[in-house]
């Protein structure tokens, strides 16, 4: 895709409204989006945005306008979704959606997280491959790889796709998910105090991740 892309200026207009949604919800959250935002996009993805500016759930209306979207539209208004971690939302757009081959691999990579956030690790396995086939210098999809491979206990695989990822990519919040997904791995292998000190010291990084604290959680009840 090129910066004069119809399908590269949608997305970058869907990314747009999600950053002024979580600006205006922080702010304010009786700020309402801009009309003028809300025309350049299509029916449905602008249904959903106007929808979250609102604070209303999908209606019937919304989702007779799913049944009619034109894939892009379908695709635009499942990636606000997902960008929002409203999951059912987005596999509600992307059912069953056929898009051009240079678009389904980004489709093929937003499904995989998903798959792998509801703990389907070894599903997201063939969106993933053929994700990276396509973007093979992503440093998210390797993450992601790496995920997926733990979480099907496949260590060996998830400790080359760690490796291919240099120590120093990445910004504080790559850092934190390798050091979870090394800590991961120590768990899965059964070094546990070398895993507690590892979920620790996350935890300490940043107090508010929920994570840390359910796989100690999960330790805990596993090892009784």
């Amino acid at each position: 895709a090129t910066p004069n892309d119809s399908d590269l200026v949608l997305e970058n207009a869907v990314v747009h409204a999600v950053a002024q949604l979580v600006r205006d919800e922080v702010e304010s959250p009786a700020v309402r989006m801009d009309s003028q935002d809300l025309t350049a996009l299509p029916p449905l993805t602008a249904a959903l945005v106007r929808g979250a500016a609102e604070g209303t759930r999908v209606d019937d209306d919304t989702r007779r306008l799913m049944a009619t979207a034109t894939p892009n539209d379908r695709f635009a208004a499942g990636l606000f979704a997902f960008l929002r971690s409203e999951h059912d939302t987005s596999e509600a757009c992307w059912q069953r959606l056929q898009l051009p081959p240079a678009e389904q691999p980004f489709l093929d990579a937003c499904l995989a997280l998903q798959e792998i956030t509801e703990g389907g690790h070894e599903r997201a396995f063939p969106r993933l491959s053929r994700a990276v086939a396509a973007f093979p210098k992503s440093t998210a999809l390797a993450f992601a790889m790496a995920d997926a491979a733990v979480g099907s206990n496949d260590l060996d695989l998830a400790e080359h796709w760690l490796r291919a990822i240099k120590e120093t990519d990445g910004s504080s919040i790559a850092r934190a998910q390798r050091k979870r997904l090394e800590t991961d791995i120590l768990a899965a292998k059964g070094q546990d105090e070398a895993a507690r000190r590892g979920y620790a010291e996350l935890r300490q990084t940043d107090a508010s991740d929920p994570e840390p604290l359910q796989r100690l959680a999960s330790m805990a009840l596993e090892r009784g």
